[in-house]
């Protein structure tokens, strides 16, 4: 839910206004527009993340614990959360970074980023499947994900299409 409704809806709106920005050659504005969209995912998806972590077990059961849905797959449900929420952050704020990329025409660095982001996160399914199940494939998703935002994060600062302001 905070990836669709905070992560894809912010990345929406901030595309256009960015590319506007661009194109009007105000690159100050661009990057304010972003700074406030990274600002308005981390204000929204941080207590998800909190919530999450604190009480993964604790949501299973209130959405999921009736019928053949047992407290220990509760339990099991509530650890898969808990290593999912640890790579939500990079999952919300992937949009508003690579939205830097989209605005100039430039897909092919974000999509270097994920396809390295990818390989890294099957590896890792690969190697914690066995001794971690189910929470093994999450946690590799996560560490994908902030691999796949440190990437792109990182091309964006190289390429200085990104700046943090004293705001954010």
């Amino acid at each position: 839910l905070p990836i669709g409704v905070i992560g894809i809806a912010v990345g929406t709106v901030l595309l256009p206004e960015m590319a506007s920005r661009i194109a009007a050659g105000d690159e100050t504005a661009a990057r304010r527009a972003q700074n406030r969209a990274i600002e308005l995912t981390l204000l929204l998806s941080i207590p998800c993340v909190v919530a999450f972590l604190l009480v993964p077990d604790l949501i299973m059961r209130a959405l999921f614990m009736r019928g053949k849905f047992t407290e220990a797959d509760a339990t099991a449900a509530g650890q898969t959360l808990a290593a999912y929420a640890l790579g939500l952050l990079p999952f919300v704020l992937i949009r508003s970074v690579t939205a830097t990329f989209l605005a100039r025409g430039d897909t092919a660095t974000p999509v270097k980023a994920s396809l390295t982001a990818v390989a890294v996160n099957v590896v890792c399914k690969i190697v914690l499947m066995g001794p971690l199940a189910q929470v093994g494939l999450a946690l590799a998703t996560s560490i994908g994900a902030w691999l796949n935002l440190a990437l792109i994060t990182w091309f964006a600062v190289r390429q200085r299409h990104l700046a943090f302001d004293a705001g954010l």
